[in-house]
């Protein structure tokens, strides 16, 4: 965790490096912060503070932000399922159901804030479309803002996928999921999404 602030530092160097389309070297070069520096902040070998985490997110035009609240991020929970799936994946949907109370209990700036960060595959395609599939409609659906990285093409799942496979509520699933996660090829109860 960065140093003051709680936010997970790799998570946020490593997508906004990816996001600019640059290796570590490259970002090193343009912020001055020697790259195994930027490799062992990205593999959580070292922390930093920061003011050196904000010289290096500026370097690829981020800033860093403050935002009051202890709610973790979308990007930060999908660090959390990529750990689920491999060792607890009965835990996943009730991790989904936790980032959509997290979200609907936070204001609209900080919803948006909290969306913003693409967050890393977790190794399931479906886990991710349904990620982008809730951001898309928790924001959209409160007339938000939606970050771009929702639609991206791996965030939609390969195959139709069902986070519920009890056939009766599978049924139901597939006749009123959102448009928001259908568009991804996944299928959710009415009930998950209807706390909001």
């Amino acid at each position: 965790m960065c140093y003051h602030c709680g936010l997970d530092a790799r998570t946020l160097l490593r997508s906004a490096r990816e996001d600019a389309g640059w290796s570590q070297r490259e970002l090193s070069r343009r912020c001055g912060v020697a790259q195994p520096s930027i490799s062992n902040i990205e593999s959580g070998e070292r922390d930093t503070n920061v003011a050196t985490l904000g010289r290096i997110l500026k370097a690829a035009g981020y800033i860093l932000v403050g935002v009051p609240t202890l709610r973790p991020t979308v990007a930060d929970w999908a660090v959390r399922l990529t750990s689920l799936l491999r060792c607890d994946p009965g835990a996943v949907e009730k991790s989904l159901v936790q980032i959509v109370d997290d979200l609907a209990a936070v204001d609209p700036a900080t919803r948006v804030a909290l969306c913003v960060t693409p967050p890393a595959p977790t190794g399931d395609r479906a886990i991710d479309a349904v990620l982008a599939g809730l951001v898309d409609f928790l924001l959209s659906g409160a007339e938000l803002p939606v970050p771009s990285w929702v639609d991206e093409p791996a965030r939609r799942a390969l195959q139709p996928w069902d986070l519920v496979n009890i056939p009766g509520l599978r049924a139901l699933a597939r006749e009123t999921t959102p448009e928001p996660f259908r568009r991804r090829n996944v299928f959710v109860p009415a009930g998950f999404i209807e706390r909001v």
